[in-house]
C-alpha cells in the first residue's frame, strides 16, 4: 500500500512538472502556491537530495524486514504452547499419583482407629459392670430400704398431724364456700367468736348456700339469702345486702320461702322504683342522679318515666326534682302547656347553671307524691294530701352573698298539686313548717352534706296570702312566725347572718313569680334570679309518715 502511494505521489510531481513547476538554484522543485513555498528535501543524508525512486526503494526493503520478523514470532508462540500443554499433563499425572497415595493411608488409618475404639469399649463395659455389681447396687438397695422406714414414719407422725391441723383450718375455714359449709350462722360465731356480719355459706338441704351472717348478742342469724330460689330466701325484700344487690328484671325474689315482687332500684326501665324516696329507703347507699320511677301509687306502672333524684343527704334524701326556674326574661322561659305538662330533659345536664326551663308533668308531680286521680288538674279540695317539698340554687346573687351556703325545705302542706301561669296553687289547710339549713359552700352540684338549721317558721303561702292570679305553683310572702327571730330579715333574723347585710325584709319563697321571676329571700339575703344570675331547683316528696314510698 505504501508503495502504492508513492506512485502516486511520483505521478503527481510528473504531472506538477508538466505543469511548469519551477526548480530552485539547488536543484528543488518549488511549488509556488498562493500563500507560500513547498521543499522536498532528503532528510537521512546530510547535504543530500530526495527522489521518488529512493524513497520507494527504502518503503520495499521495510515491508520485507517487517514479514520476516512476523513469520519468525509466530513460529516461536506455536513452539512456547506446545511445551506448555507438555508441561500441564506432567503436573496432572503427578497429582493423580499422589491422590490415590493419600486415600490408601487414609483407609489404613481409619481401619486401625476402629480397632482401637471397639478394644476400648470392651475393657470400660467389663470395669463398669464390675463397679455396678459391687458397688452401686448395694447401695441403691439400702437406700430403698430407708426410704420404706421413712415412709413408715412419715405416714404415723403426718396422719395424727394432719388430723389436727385439718380440725384447725376447718374452723378458720367453714362457711367460707360452698364446698365448707357451716350447719347454721350460730355455728360460725361459736368457731371464730370475732366474725363480723357478712356473707357466709350454711347447710340448707344438704348443700352450702351462701347466706347474710349478722350478730345478735353472742351469736349471729341469719337474714337469709339473696332470693334467688327458695333455698336462698330473703327474710324481707331488702333484709341483707345480698337481696338488695340482687335485681331480676321482673322484680321478683324469694321471700321466705315464697316468689314475691320487689320494688326495684330504679337503675332500669324494666326495674323501675315508685319514688326517689323509695329508693333510698330500700338502697341506703343510692347516690344523686337519674331513676326510673312509676308513682308513688303505680300510676305509671306500665310507662315509666326519668327524674332526678337527690339521695344523698337533706333530711334523709328521697328528693324528686319537679322543677328548674329562673327569670330568664318577661314571661322566659317559656313552660309546655302553660306550665301544666313536660317542659326540658332531665338528661340534659339538670344541675347546671341555667338551661332551658325543665318542669315534670303535673300528673307526674301528682303520681309522685301519691295523690289520687292524678289526671285531675282543677282547683279543687278533693283528693288532695301533705307532702313536702325543698329548694336550692345552682349558684347565687352576689350582691347580696358572698356564696351559695343555704337551701330550705317545706313539710306539712296540704294541698292538691297544680302548677299553672298566672293561677296560683291554695293555700295549704294545714299548718306548714319552713326550715332553712345553713351549709359550707355549695357549687350547685356536689353535695356538702345536712348543713344546720338556721331560721325556722311558719310562711304565709298560696293564694290567700299572694293572690290567686299570681304566678305559678306555690308562692310565699310573709311569716306567721320564726324562731330565733319572727322574719328572718335577710339573715338578720337567723342563727348566722351569712348575707353581706343590705337587705332586711320578711321571708320570701316564689317557685314562679307573674313575670317568671324566682325568689328565695331568707338567711343570705334576697335571692332573686332575675338577669340570669343563677336557678332555683325544686325537689318534692311524700310527707314523713310515709315510710313506703
Amino acid at each position: 500500500m505504501r508503495t502504492f502511494g508513492l506512485i502516486l505521489a511520483a505521478a503527481a510531481v510528473a504531472a506538477v512538472n508538466g505543469a511548469g513547476i519551477k526548480h530552485d538554484d539547488g536543484g528543488n522543485i518549488v511549488i509556488t502556491p498562493s500563500d507560500g513555498t513547498t521543499i522536498f528535501m532528503d532528510a537521512s543524508v546530510e547535504g543530500g537530495s530526495t527522489s521518488i525512486q529512493m524513497m520507494s526503494a527504502k518503503f520495499g526493503q521495510a515491508d520485507v524486514a517487517r514479514a520476516e520478523l512476523s513469520a519468525t514470532v509466530t513460529q516461536q508462540l506455536a513452539d512456547a504452547e506446545d511445551k506448555t500443554a507438555s508441561t500441564i499433563a506432567d503436573i496432572q499425572t503427578e497429582m493423580a499419583t499422589q491422590a490415590q497415595e493419600v486415600t490408601d493411608q487414609l483407609v489404613e488409618t481409619r481401619e486401625q482407629v476402629d480397632a482401637d475404639l471397639a478394644a476400648a469399649v470392651e475393657t470400660s463395659k467389663n470395669y463398669a459392670d464390675n463397679a455396678i455389681e459391687n458397688t452401686v447396687t448395694p447401695a441403691l438397695t439400702k437406700v430403698a430400704s430407708d426410704l420404706v422406714a421413712l415412709e413408715t414414719k412419715i405416714k404415723k407422725d403426718i396422719d395424727e398431724d394432719i388430723k389436727t391441723t385439718l380440725t384447725i383450718y376447718e374452723n378458720i375455714l367453714v362457711g367460707t364456700a360452698a364446698s365448707l359449709p357451716a350447719a347454721n350462722c350460730a355455728a360460725i360465731r361459736a368457731t371464730r367468736s370475732g366474725s363480723p356480719d357478712g356473707a357466709y355459706f350454711i347447710k340448707i338441704n344438704n348443700k352450702g348456700v351462701q347466706v347474710w351472717c349478722a350478730r345478735e348478742g353472742n351469736t349471729m342469724k341469719s337474714l337469709g339469702g339473696d332470693g334467688s330460689s327458695a333455698d336462698s330466701s330473703g327474710t324481707s325484700c331488702f333484709s341483707n345486702p345480698l337481696i338488695s344487690a340482687f335485681s331480676p328484671a321482673d322484680q321478683k325474689k324469694f321471700v321466705n320461702g315464697k316468689e314475691v315482687v320487689c320494688p326495684g332500684n330504679g337503675l332500669s326501665k324494666t326495674n323501675a322504683a315508685r319514688t326517689c324516696k323509695e329508693i333510698k329507703i330500700n338502697f341506703k347507699e343510692s347516690k344523686n342522679g337519674i331513676y326510673w320511677i312509676h308513682g308513688r301509687n303505680n300510676d305509671f306502672k306500665s310507662a315509666p318515666f326519668q327524674v332526678y333524684c337527690w339521695n344523698t343527704d337533706r333530711d334523709g334524701g328521697g328528693w324528686t326534682m319537679f322543677l328548674r326556674s329562673y327569670y330568664e326574661g318577661h314571661h322566659r322561659p317559656i313552660y309546655q302547656g302553660n306550665g301544666v305538662t313536660d317542659s326540658g330533659d332531665v338528661n340534659d345536664d339538670i344541675l347546671q347553671k341555667l338551661g332551658g326551663a325543665y318542669k315534670l308533668d303535673d300528673k307526674k308531680i301528682r303520681a309522685i307524691i301519691g295523690q289520687k286521680n292524678i289526671n285531675d288538674g282543677s282547683r279543687t279540695t278533693n283528693n288532695r294530701n301533705m307532702f313536702s317539698y325543698m329548694v336550692d340554687q345552682s349558684a347565687w346573687n352576689d350582691y347580696y352573698a358572698s356564696e351559695n351556703n343555704e337551701y330550705g325545705i317545706m313539710k306539712k302542706y296540704t294541698a292538691r298539686w297544680r302548677f299553672v301561669r298566672f293561677q296560683q296553687m291554695d293555700s295549704s289547710s294545714t299548718a306548714e313548717e319552713f326550715i332553712s339549713y345553713l351549709t359550707p359552700k355549695f357549687n350547685g352540684k356536689t353535695a356538702v352534706g345536712d348543713g344546720v338549721l338556721n331560721w325556722k317558721g311558719r310562711p304565709r303561702c298560696g293564694k290567700n296570702y299572694v293572690g290567686g292570679g299570681g304566678g305559678a305553683g306555690i308562692s310565699c310572702n310573709g311569716q306567721h312566725n320564726g324562731s330565733p327571730q319572727t322574719s328572718p330579715r335577710g339573715g338578720r333574723g337567723c342563727k348566722k347572718n351569712k348575707s353581706r347585710d343590705r337587705w332586711h325584709g320578711n321571708f320570701h319563697l316564689y317557685m314562679l313569680n307573674t313575670n317568671h321571676d324566682t325568689y328565695f329571700y331568707c338567711c343570705n339575703g334576697p335571692q332573686h334570679s332575675s338577669h340570669r344570675r343563677f336557678a332555683h331547683r325544686w325537689y318534692i316528696r311524700t310527707n314523713d309518715d310515709d315510710k313506703i314510698a
